[in-house]
């Protein structure tokens, strides 16, 4: 197998002059320290170390760290056939092989391990990545700070009781992840990351949680802050700012108003002539809640099916049903509503631990706002009824 070449011909750095890393530090923001520790379940970002004059860009650092590395990682697979190793370049190649061989009827049925080349110098090349895009944002925002958020040990979210599908090999709460491809250079950028501007682990939450209530906490002191990133969770709430790549070119900063919490979902075609939701506010995260997500492993929409009465549910139709409501309060009765509609008063279903669950339309409902929903302060826990029903004045049984 032939593996391209990383990065761009050495013959393109010849006769350059020698880098002022002094002055790149300080452009860009970095503040070298030992690396922090990562051990503190449910610690939070200290943002003592912010002024209130400062104008911060918070850092997703997981999705820093693994958009860096993975550009300079080629992937390939090996497949046993009759006891002989095969290498693709992915399932796709493995398949057409299949086809051509008259042997489609043996696909995914043989050994199959995961593998990854990386270039000798891709740590380098993966370091220039993470600066050309921190360089991005802090020019993009004007910022004065930078804090990189980056996920550690454990994840509160895999505890929770999620039906058990059957058209799903991993039920908990991104459990398919275990299958994913990790750079082999992600934990030495991650470190390198973390001890060169101030920096955050998030330890048994994910980092979108620290993110979401260090905005939270610098918004309350009239601070400004920008989110940095392409998670789809920092599209749910706007006290603090939005900054997110390829989704706005330019920085968007939201008061917290009314309509911006309210929010808005739109369906769209990609270029790939795929399905995509965009959207902010709370009809994102409604739209996150009524239907599904892929990356972490999570299916209302499955299971209104499986144990209700709803047939389909389109990106499209879950647009409309989303934007016929004008408040806040018309949106969550209509969310909660929706699941009373499709799902029985009462029933059972075995959860991803192997558990019987009893459960309601309001169960179901709280389930999958877990799933979605962001932490905003340290003791924060996330709960429909606590946090948007009572609050609004929903209607609920």
């Amino acid at each position: 197998m032939t593996f391209k070449l990383f990065g761009k011909p050495s013959s393109l750095y010849e006769n350059k002059p020698p880098k002022d890393y002094a002055q790149e530090a300080k452009e860009l923001l970095m503040v070298k320290h030992s690396l922090p520790t990562n051990t503190e379940k449910w610690g939070q970002f200290d943002t003592s170390v912010i002024s209130d004059d400062d104008v911060v860009l918070l850092v997703d650092g997981d999705w820093l760290c693994f958009t860096s590395t993975s550009e300079e990682m080629e992937r390939f697979i090996n497949v046993y056939i009759d006891g002989v190793k095969h290498k693709f370049k992915g399932m796709t190649q493995y398949k057409d092989w299949c086809k051509e061989n008259n042997r489609l009827d043996e696909y995914k049925k043989h050994k199959i391990e995961k593998g990854q080349y990386n270039h000798p110098k891709a740590i380098s090349f993966a370091k220039a990545s993470v600066k050309k895009k921190i360089r991005k944002g802090i020019e993009a925002t004007g910022a004065t700070k930078v804090v990189i958020f980056c996920g550690s040990t454990g994840n509160h979210r895999n505890e929770l009781p999620l039906p058990m599908l059957c058209d799903k090999k991993y039920y908990n709460y991104k459990g398919q992840r275990e299958g994913e491809w990790i750079p082999d250079t992600l934990s030495e950028i991650k470190d390198w990351s973390m001890s060169n501007w101030l920096s955050h682990w998030a330890v048994f939450e994910e980092s979108d949680d620290c993110i979401t209530i260090a905005k939270h906490t610098l918004f309350k002191r009239g601070i400004k802050c920008y989110t940095y990133g392409v998670d789809k969770d920092f599209c749910q709430d706007h006290i603090g700012g939005l900054f997110l790549v390829g989704r706005h070119e330019t920085p968007v900063y939201f008061q917290g108003k009314e309509e911006d919490k309210l929010g808005w979902v739109k369906a769209v075609k990609t270029s790939g002539n795929s399905d995509k939701m965009l959207g902010q506010g709370d009809k994102f995260l409604c739209y996150q809640i009524l239907t599904y997500d892929t990356v972490d492993n999570y299916s209302a929409y499955a299971v209104l099916r499986k144990y209700g009465t709803l047939k389909n549910f389109s990106y499209n139709q879950c647009a409309k049903y989303l934007n016929q409501f004008n408040t806040q309060q018309e949106l969550w009765q209509g969310v909660y509503d929706f699941f009373v509609k499709y799902l029985p008063s009462e029933f059972e279903y075995v959860d991803c631990f192997g558990n019987i669950v009893k459960s309601s339309p309001l169960h179901m409902l709280d389930l999958h706002f877990k799933c979605a929903c962001m932490r905003t302060h340290k003791d924060h826990v996330c709960d429909v009824v606590e946090d948007r029903l009572k609050p609004l004045g929903v209607k609920y049984d």
